[in-house]
């Protein structure tokens, strides 16, 4: 199944960054209230999740998660 709202026909569904410190450093208008919940929830438990259910992910050039 395919994610049908997204920017451009794909939707990363994480960034390949696995320090919540650094990870929240991208997203410049919500760094500090992003940090918690990255601490809680973080890029490596979604790499699980998907892994968990067979779905190999492809980390692009810039870092980001397909």
């Amino acid at each position: 199944t395919k994610v049908k709202i997204s920017g451009g026909g794909r939707c990363n569904v994480t960034h390949a960054e696995f320090n919540p410190s650094d990870l929240s450093k991208n997203y410049p208008r919500g760094e500090k209230e992003l940090l918690g919940p990255f601490h809680t929830y973080a890029s490596g438990d979604t790499v699980g999740f998907f892994e968990e259910r067979g779905v190999a992910l492809k980390i692009e050039e810039d870092g980001r998660l397909f």
